[in-house]
């Protein structure tokens, strides 16, 4: 309803300042008409951001881990959200926040997206410090995603243990 009431204003502001310019064809008439189509071409524009800044406001975004070793899918991160989001990085973090492993990604767009998580990195994050008796080890995983042209991060605070099938053992992420 406000674009719709903006936008009218400023049809109408045009529409004085072409009949002001045709009526009085003079210097200041016309000056009078372009300051009110940039008036209104500013009108415009502060409607789209101001509803950009209420899209960004109402933005929710929740992330969980899925998935269980030896799937064929191997693990990944779920990402839900409210807007369309572009994932473009992964970070693999110690417990304290420390980033050991990074990884670009291309192309990860939706309201709903799949992160693959990456087995060699989540050793490595591991194997900076860890329960020895269990091997346990807690993590971060902090995903950089862009919304309506912003950058956002989501952290998740995650666990990796040791599950063992059989005689081979395997790397669970849980969070």
């Amino acid at each position: 309803m406000d674009v719709f009431i903006n936008g009218l204003f400023g049809v109408v502001g045009v529409i004085i300042g072409w009949l002001l310019q045709y009526l009085f064809p003079g210097r200041d008439a016309r000056r009078f008409a372009e300051a009110q189509e940039r008036l209104a071409q500013i009108e415009q524009e502060r409607s789209e951001w101001e509803q950009r800044y209420r899209r960004l406001v109402g933005f929710t975004a929740t992330a969980r881990i899925n998935g269980r070793p030896p799937s064929a899918r191997g693990q990944f991160i779920l990402i839900s959200a409210n807007e369309e989001v572009e994932v473009f990085q992964l970070d693999y973090l110690t417990d304290n926040g420390v980033c050991v492993a990074s990884e670009p990604l291309n192309s990860l767009r939706g309201c709903e997206v799949e992160v693959p998580l990456a087995r060699a990195a989540v050793e490595q994050v591991q194997s900076k410090k860890y329960d020895p008796h269990t091997g346990a080890a807690d993590i971060g995983l902090r995903v950089l995603l862009h919304v309506l042209g912003q950058q956002r991060e989501l952290t998740i605070p995650a666990r990796v243990e040791n599950l063992q099938i059989g005689n081979t053992y395997y790397r669970n992420v849980v969070g």
